[in-house]
């Protein structure tokens, strides 16, 4: 799932080839904060490998895993949950498996015990991208800023001091090794939540020690750059509405440019961008999520 900073696969799930067995139903959807059905799709090659696997060691703390990871691709969290709950009871003291399942209870809008996780997974694991990150995530869409901030802080933090980082993927990066496009996505959050505490300088403080010619060779990681750049007022804010990428650009940067929108008092075109966003499909994005989230708690109510 590569980076996993958009809170579930978004890329496009091959089909079946013809003449395939019929696979079994997606599990049942959930609803969205704003009372809209959330389908999952339906299960792929990659989950039906994943499950024969599994079926040859049901104890495998790994295969458990690597299954519910495969579901995460389809969306059927529900499914994963529940293996990545058996990979937990099988291994208690696994961060993994914790973290694994806190980004899954976000992306199933259950914040409380996604927290639950993540302060555990941050605990046994403190030097976790994945654990921090999400943890970080969490914080703010129960709208605790100022954590949110100095959790997400507690790894950009590191990570700005890292001189030859490597290119791991964020389920098992340190904070101490990230790549440009972790680094980025760290400091687009954490400008964010640190811009809904009121600290509107400390957030340009954080975004400005970025450097100025990042590289990322993952397109989730361009993504959070190029939020990051209009917000530094380095790049248009017409960028998000022409992003094409399965929809994981536009989710990224028109939440953060709809944040930047609405801190800077432009109500009109910051609601307008979240409505626009939670109009889309990819219903697992984080972007999707905090506009969700946003118009929930009536951050746009009376707002044309």
């Amino acid at each position: 799932m590569g980076m996993l900073l958009q809170s579930g696969a978004l890329r496009a799930q091959s089909a079946p080839a013809q003449g395939a067995p019929a696979r079994p139903a997606p599990s049942p959807p959930i609803t969205s904060l704003l009372g809209r059905v959330l389908m999952p799709r339906p299960v792929n090659a990659s989950v039906d490998s994943a499950k024969d696997l599994l079926a040859k060691q049901p104890n495998d703390v790994s295969t458990l895993v690597a299954t519910g990871q495969a579901y995460d691709g389809v969306w059927q969290f529900g499914e994963s949950i529940a293996l990545y709950s058996k990979a937990i009871t099988l291994a208690p003291k696994d961060a993994r498996s914790l973290s694994f399942r806190g980004q899954r209870y976000l992306s199933t809008r259950q914040f409380d015990r996604a927290i639950a996780d993540l302060e555990v997974a941050r605990k046994r694991a403190p030097q976790s991208f994945h654990s921090l990150y999400h943890l970080g995530l969490a914080y703010y869409y129960v709208g605790r800023y100022a954590e949110a901030a100095s959790t997400l802080g507690q790894c950009a933090d590191v990570a700005s001091r890292a001189a030859t980082p490597s290119l791991q993927s964020s389920a098992v990066a340190q904070c101490d090794d990230l790549h440009d496009g972790l680094r980025f996505a760290l400091a687009s959050w954490r400008s964010a939540a640190l811009m809904r505490a009121g600290r509107v300088g400390e957030a340009k403080a954080v975004l400005e020690k970025l450097p100025t010619a990042p590289n990322s060779a993952v397109p989730e990681g361009r993504w959070y750059i190029d939020a990051v750049d209009i917000a530094r007022g380095r790049k248009s804010d017409t960028l998000w509405s022409s992003v094409q990428v399965n929809g994981g650009g536009v989710l990224t940067i028109g939440y953060a440019l709809a944040n930047l929108s609405l801190v800077r008092g432009d109500s009109a075109k910051g609601c307008r961008i979240l409505r626009e966003l939670v109009a889309r499909e990819e219903w697992p994005g984080f972007g999707y999520i905090g506009a969700e989230v946003d118009l929930a708690r009536g951050r746009c109510s009376g707002v044309k």
